[in-house]
């Protein structure tokens, strides 16, 4: 007795992108709710999804700009070349802001290069008007800094976890917005991977 192998025509079912989408915003909520699945295949804008209305400029220093990259079901993903001063750029809005002690989460779906110090969701430059920041530090694990801007001191907290470079990974960070050294918690592709973080000075509020 062999083993049958069926030559009929397979058949794959479409990804159902916009009900994924539409399940991931409930998830969310909505209370201030930004999320950029990056639908765009071409152009320089990037559209929020629902919820909070926002656009993102992608800003490009290199020669080469930005290309969007397609995976299945439409949704794209973008390339930041190394050493190039490439970012996507939001105007101010008051609802990426959160009151004193007032809790929130940022994630991504990142694929990085390597895992070196650097951004990757800030509402941050601006010297007096610096809140969060969520990146990779130095020994590659996802970091949190919040930011009391008014007594210029920050809350900072790192995972467990460190990235691993060329591989996909969808990483968040928690603040409960109290003052205490338990009030982040970090995740890994959905998994709790670490909490707590220091404060650089007593007077952070």
């Amino acid at each position: 007795m062999g083993t049958h192998i069926g030559s009929g025509q397979s058949r794959v079912d479409p990804v159902q992108t916009f009900k994924l989408l539409d399940e991931i915003v409930t998830v969310l909520g909505s209370t201030k709710v930004f999320f950029w699945p990056l639908l765009e295949a071409t152009g320089a804008i990037v559209t929020t999804y629902k919820n909070e209305n926002h656009r993102l400029t992608a800003t490009d220093a290199g020669a080469d700009g930005f290309h969007p990259f397609k995976h299945p079901g439409g949704i794209h993903s973008y390339l930041f070349t190394t050493g190039d001063d490439q970012h996507l750029l939001g105007s101010d809005a008051a609802n990426a802001s959160f009151a004193s002690n007032a809790d929130y989460s940022i994630g991504a779906f990142i694929l990085p290069e390597d895992i070196t110090t650097t951004t990757i969701i800030s509402k941050y430059d601006v010297n007096t008007q610096r809140e969060y920041r969520l990146g990779i530090d130095g020994s590659g694990n996802t970091e949190l800094e919040a930011y009391d801007e008014t007594n210029n001191q920050d809350r900072t907290g790192a995972s467990d976890t460190v990235l691993t470079a060329d591989q996909w990974s969808f990483v968040v960070a928690t603040f409960d917005g109290a003052d205490s050294d338990t009030s982040m918690t970090f995740y890994l592709n959905g998994a709790a991977d670490g909490t707590g973080n220091t404060e650089s000075g007593a007077a952070w509020a």
